[in-house]
C-alpha cells in the first residue's frame, strides 16, 4: 500500500511519493496506482482532463482512494475536476472499488462522470455538465453529495442495481433529479426539488426503498416519485410537494401490496399513492400520513429545513417496541 500525491502546480520530480515531487495531472496517478494506495490530490488549480481508470482494485484489498484537500491533507477542501472535451472520470474495468472524495466533477462538456460498478463518492458534487452529473452501471454509494444545473439526469444509476444515495441534494437538473434502474436501491434522508418535468426520483429497480426525503416539484414535475417496478420495499417519512402525484407505481403488475407506504406527509398534490388508474388505498397505506403544508424555512432561499411551525416535526413513523 503505497501513499501518492497529485498537485498540478508541483515542480519536483514526479515520482508522485511526495506533496513536493507530486504528479500534476490525476491521469498519471491513474496510470500507476495498485489495489490498496491512497492518492492525496491537491486543490491547487482546476484539472481540466480525463482520468481514466485502468486497474482495478479489490473489495479484498481495500480498494483505491483518491481524497481532495485545499492546503493540507485531510482539511476536507474540494478538487475542482472538469473536461472541456468529454468527461472528467471514466474507467476500464467493469468493477473497480474506487472512492472519491472532496471532488466537484463540474462543468464537462459532456457526462460528469461516466463509470461502471464498485464506487463510492463521498462530499462530491457534479454541477453543471453537458450531460448527466453522474452515470454509474450500479453497486456505488453517493455519501452527502451534491448534482445540480445538469443537462441530462443528476444522478442516474445504470442497470447493474444496488444504488446508494444518501445524505444528497439534487436539484435543477433539465430531466430527473435521480434516475435509478436495477434491483434494491435506496435513496435516504435527501433532498430532491427544481428539476425537470417529468420525475424528481425515477426508480426502475425492484426491492427498492425512499425514506426520509424531501421532494418539491415545485409545481413543475408531473411525478415526484416514480416507481416503475414489481415490487417496493417501502416509502416512509418522506416530504411530497406539489407535484401532480406523489407517488406513482407505472408497472402494471402494481406489486406494492405489502410495501410501507405510511409517515408522509403529501400536500398540493393532486394524486397521493397511484397506481395509473387509480388512487391505491389498501392495508395501512397512508398511516400516519399529514396534509398540511410542510413550512419549509425558506423555500424561495432553497431553504428546505423545517420550520418551527411545521407540522413534520416529530410526525415520522414512532419508534417500535413491544411492552
Amino acid at each position: 500500500m503505497t501513499t501518492y500525491y497529485v498537485d498540478s502546480a508541483a515542480t519536483g520530480t514526479a515520482d508522485g511519493l511526495s506533496e513536493a515531487n507530486a504528479w500534476t495531472t490525476i491521469d498519471t496517478a491513474m496510470n500507476n496506482v495498485a489495489d490498496g494506495d491512497k492518492v492525496w490530490v491537491k486543490a491547487s488549480g482546476t484539472y481540466d482532463e480525463n482520468g481514466n481508470i485502468d486497474t482495478a482494485g479489490t473489495l479484498a484489498g481495500g480498494g483505491i482512494e483518491f481524497e481532495g484537500y485545499t492546503t493540507s491533507t485531510g482539511d476536507g477542501g474540494k478538487v475542482t475536476w472538469t473536461n472541456s472535451s468529454g468527461s472528467a472520470l471514466t474507467d476500464t474495468p467493469s468493477s473497480s472499488y474506487y472512492t472519491f472524495k472532496n471532488f466537484k466533477f463540474n462543468s464537462c462538456s459532456s457526462i460528469g462522470v461516466s463509470v461502471s460498478t464498485g464506487f463510492q463518492f463521498i462530499n462530491c458534487e457534479f454541477n453543471s455538465n453537458g450531460g448527466d452529473g453522474i452515470n454509474c452501471q450500479g453497486n456505488t454509494a453517493f455519501v452527502n453529495c451534491e448534482a445540480n444545473s445538469n443537462s441530462g439526469d443528476g444522478i442516474s444509476g445504470g442497470s447493474t442495481g444496488y444504488t446508494r444515495i444518501v445524505g444528497c441534494i439534487t436539484h435543477s437538473n433539465t430531466i430527473d433529479g435521480i434516475s435509478l434502474i436495477g434491483i434494491a436501491c435506496l435513496v435516504y434522508k435527501s433532498v430532491i426539488y427544481g428539476n425537470g418535468t417529468s420525475w424528481a426520483i425515477k426508480i426502475i429497480a425492484d426491492n427498492s426503498t425512499v425514506i426520509g426525503c424531501t421532494i418539491d416539484g415545485e409545481n413543475t414535475t408531473n411525478v415526484l416519485c416514480d416507481f416503475n417496478v414489481e415490487y417496493v420495499l417501502g416509502f416512509i417519512d418522506n416530504i411530497l410537494y406539489d407535484g401532480t402525484t406523489a407517488l406513482q407505481c407505472t408497472d402494471t403488475n402494481n406489486f406494492f401490496y405489502g410495501a410501507p407506504m405510511a409517515y408522509n406527509l403529501i400536500n398540493s398534490c393532486t394524486n397521493s399513492y397511484w397506481n395509473g388508474s387509480a388512487e391505491i388505498t389498501f392495508g395501512a397505506t397512508g398511516t400516519g400520513d399529514v396534509t398540511s403544508a410542510p413550512a419549509f424555512t425558506n423555500e424561495a432561499g432553497d431553504d428546505y429545513t423545517l420550520g418551527g411551525s411545521s407540522p413534520a416535526i416529530d410526525a415520522g413513523i414512532p419508534p417500535g417496541g413491544i411492552t
